[in-house]
């Protein structure tokens, strides 16, 4: 992990998260923390190889039902159709990819951002065994990828962090 990756993910966490609320979830044993780093790790640069107008940041979170996945584009990708489009289903297919091929590892949920959400503090979520079913679905040819668009803006949520 590069220096910058640490400042960014260390900005994340104390800019946006208050430490009486992180201090209420709980803990990454090493052995959790070195796994959910890894699977970001993997999981984005995916992401980065096949989205090529953006860099992304996986960050792993532990929530009481199994690890969220924070994904952060340093570009604005939700301010035009296009991009966002393609963005989150690459997100998507590659949490689900990732979460398929280790299927006892418990993930709770997907939170997506962009550096111009992250100013309000705002992300967007949808469920992380959507992401499994949508990716199976996809890749066994049961859906398309614009069905597979339209069940992800169906589920996705805003997520907001308390200031």
């Amino acid at each position: 992990m590069t220096r910058s990756t640490c400042a960014v993910i260390l900005f994340c966490v104390l800019f946006f998260f208050d430490v009486p609320t992180l201090a209420k979830q709980p803990e990454f044993s090493s052995d959790q923390a070195l796994i959910a780093m890894g699977l970001c790790e993997d999981m984005g640069q995916k992401v980065n190889v096949l989205v090529d107008y953006t860099t992304t940041k996986c960050i792993p979170s532990l929530s009481i039902k199994g690890t969220d996945f924070i994904f952060i584009s340093e570009q604005t990708v939700f301010a035009v159709e296009v991009s966002e489009k393609a963005w989150v289903i690459v997100v998507v297919a590659s949490v689900g990819r990732t979460l398929n091929d280790k299927p006892s590892y418990l993930a709770d949920k997907i939170l997506f951002s962009d550096m111009s959400m992250l100013k309000d503090k705002n992300y967007y979520m949808i469920p992380a065994t959507l992401a499994k079913t949508l990716q199976q679905e996809v890749y066994n040819g049961q859906i398309s990828i614009d069905v597979m668009w339209q069940r992800i803006t169906s589920a996705l949520k805003v997520f907001s962090v308390a200031p």
